[in-house]
């Protein structure tokens, strides 16, 4: 295998560990708005009050 070549490989691997590493970020983003909305519901219905928080 020749150093290019190498380099190549490492550069691919590099790429898909950073992927990976965003698909984990947006993923926990997604998973605390989704808790955030669910005990705001939550909330919303155990008060009674069926306005919009805005």
């Amino acid at each position: 295998m020749s150093l290019l070549s190498v380099e190549l490989s490492r550069e691919r691997i590099r790429e898909l560990e950073r992927r990976s590493e965003r698909r984990h970020l947006v993923a926990r983003a997604r998973a605390v708005r989704r808790a955030r909305r669910g005990a705001l519901i939550r909330a919303i219905r155990l008060s009674g009050d069926v306005r919009p928080p805005h």
